[in-house]
C-alpha cells in the first residue's frame, strides 16, 4: 500500500482529511441551531481527545470503518458529527508529519497546497449543500496507509523537552493558540445569530481562509505576533457589530495564526517537533470551553481577546530583553 500512494496521492487525501475536518466543523452551527454554543464545544471537545489520541498512538487502518459509518450516520443523526470529530481529529494530528516522514520536504509542501484548496472547495460546498452528503468523501481515506507511533518514544520527547526547559519559550505561541482557538469557535457559536446569511459567511469564511493560508506558507513571515494583536481587535469590532464585514475582518488575522505559529515556535529549537506541538497544545483547550464561557460571561472571552493585544508587546520586550542581556556578556 506504501507503494501505491506517492506524493501526489498522498496531498490528495490530506485534502480529503481537511475537507472533511473543515466541513464537519462548519456544519455543526447550521445543524444545531439551538444551543450551538454546547454543540460546537462538544465537537471541538471530541476533535481535541482525538488528536491526543493520534498523537500518542498514530491513526490504524481499522480507524477508517468507524470513520466512513459515523460519516454515513450523519444524514439522519446530525449528533454523529460529535464521534465523527474524534477520528477525524486522530487523522489530524499525524497526517502532515507522516508526509514528511515519507515524502520529505516535497510530501509537506504537496500537503500545505493541498490544505488551501480544501478550504477553498468547502466554503463552496457548505453554501450550496443543505444536507452533509459531502462527508462520504471520507471512503477515500481508506487508501491512507496506517501511520504509527510509538507511545512510550512521544512521551519520551515531551519529558525531555520539559527537562531541558525548552518549553520556556513556547508559552506565548501556547497561550495565544489557546484564545485564537477560543475565539474561533466562539465565532461558529454565533452563526445562528444571521439566520439565512449564516451559511453564506461560513463559505466565505472558509474561501478566505483557505486563499490567506495559502498566501501566507509561501509569502508571509515575520508577521505572526501582528497577525495575533489583530485577531483580538478584529474580535471584539466583531462582538460590538456582528455583520458579515466585521465577521470576514476577524476571519483574515485570524487565517495566518496557525501556519505562522507552525512555521515560528520550532526555529533554534533542538526538537522543532515537539516545540511546534508544544505551541498548539492549548488550541484544543480553547476551542472546547470557550464557546461555553461566552454563552454566560462574554466579558471575560472579550478580556481574553485582549490579552492577544498585549501578548505580543509583552513577548517583544522580553526578545529585547535577551538580546540586550547577550550582547552586555
Amino acid at each position: 500500500m506504501l507503494n501505491a500512494v506517492n506524493d501526489n496521492v498522498y496531498s490528495i487525501l490530506v485534502g480529503v482529511q481537511r475537507f472533511s475536518l473543515l466541513y464537519a466543523t462548519l456544519y455543526i452551527p447550521l445543524a444545531f441551531r439551538e444551543s450551538t454554543y454546547l454543540w460546537v464545544s462538544l465537537g471541538y471537545a471530541s476533535l481535541a481527545i482525538g488528536g491526543f489520541i493520534g498523537y500518542l498512538f498514530g491513526f490504524k487502518k481499522w480507524f477508517i470503518i468507524p470513520m466512513v459509518i459515523l460519516s454515513v450516520l450523519t444524514l439522519p443523526f446530525k449528533q454523529a458529527l460529535v464521534p465523527l470529530l474524534a477520528f477525524l481529529g486522530a487523522l489530524h494530528s499525524v497526517i502532515v508529519p507522516n508526509a514528511y516522514s515519507l515524502f520529505g520536504n516535497r510530501g509537506v509542501a504537496k500537503s500545505y497546497t493541498a490544505s488551501s484548496v480544501a478550504y477553498l472547495v468547502s466554503g463552496l460546498v457548505i453554501y450550496f449543500t443543505k444536507t452533509p452528503i459531502p462527508l462520504l468523501v471520507t471512503v477515500l481515506l481508506t487508501l491512507l496507509p496506517s501511520i504509527n507511533r510509538e507511545a512510550k518514544e512521544v512521551t519520551r520527547y515531551m519529558v525531555k523537552f520539559i527537562i531541558n526547559l525548552d518549553f520556556l519559550s513556547i508559552i506565548p505561541y501556547t497561550i495565544a493558540t489557546f484564545i485564537v482557538g477560543g475565539l474561533y469557535t466562539v465565532y461558529l457559536s454565533t452563526i445562528p445569530n444571521f439566520g439565512d446569511y449564516g451559511r453564506l459567511i461560513l463559505a466565505l469564511s472558509a474561501g478566505l481562509m483557505g486563499v490567506l493560508r495559502w498566501v501566507s506558507d509561501r509569502y508571509v513571515d515575520n508577521a505572526l505576533w501582528v497577525s495575533i494583536a489583530l485577531t483580538g481587535v478584529a474580535f471584539v469590532i466583531y462582538t460590538i457589530y456582528p455583520s458579515i464585514v466585521t465577521a470576514l475582518i476577524f476571519i483574515a488575522p485570524y487565517s495566518l495564526v496557525y501556519p505562522l505559529v507552525t512555521m515560528t515556535a520550532g526555529r533554534g529549537s533542538k526538537d522543532p517537533v515537539t516545540s511546534i506541538n508544544a505551541a498548539f497544545a492549548g488550541t484544543s483547550t480553547g476551542e472546547s470551553i470557550m464557546p461555553f464561557f461566552f454563552h454566560y460571561n462574554k466579558y471575560l472571552v472579550l478580556a481574553l481577546s485582549a490579552i492577544l493585544v498585549i501578548l505580543p508587546l509583552s513577548t517583544r520586550l522580553q526578545q529585547e530583553g535577551r538580546r540586550l542581556s547577550i550582547m552586555a556578556r
